[in-house]
């Protein structure tokens, strides 16, 4: 009897994924959206599942980044709050920030660079999001990068 329960459970499980997987890849569609609800909806789902570590929800979060030059000030702030709470919220360490950042960057297209220099301008413009030590921490990360590679 409990075995079955168990199968059951993990049936159950396995359907749930497999939709949620099927859900994941329509969202992106929305990012697109005309209607600035159906925008700002998408984007707090993509934060929500990149929380509980959804495949899937890491693409959906990079692709959101160009909407950081929507002329919709609500779905810049969802952007910009969005990136601020997964990757540079106030909990998180230079070290972490400064990883973030170097994790954005890797394999980021020009389009992807433009957009995060956005991104970070408008973090800086808020004066909350990083402060000196994260500064600090990306000259130290910078200067180890320059010694590998110039010095070798």
């Amino acid at each position: 009897m409990r075995a079955e329960f168990i199968k059951a459970t993990y049936t159950d499980y396995e359907q749930f994924l497999t939709q949620l997987g099927r859900a994941v890849e329509h969202l992106s569609s929305l990012l697109q959206s005309k209607s600035t609800w159906d925008t700002t909806e998408a984007i707090k789902v993509y934060k929500q599942l990149r929380q509980f570590g959804v495949k899937g929800a890491e693409e959906g979060i990079k692709k959101m980044l160009f909407l950081v030059y929507s002329k919709e000030e609500s779905t810049v702030n969802a952007v910009v709050e969005t990136y601020e709470e997964l990757y540079f919220s106030k909990q998180k360490t230079a070290i972490q920030k400064t990883k973030h950042l170097f994790e954005l960057m890797n394999d980021a297209t020009l389009t992807d660079i433009t957009c995060i220099e956005e991104l970070l301008k408008k973090f800086l413009n808020k004066g909350d999001v990083f402060d000196k030590e994260v500064f600090k921490q990306l000259w130290v990360s910078y200067a180890k990068i320059y010694e590998q590679r110039f010095t070798n």
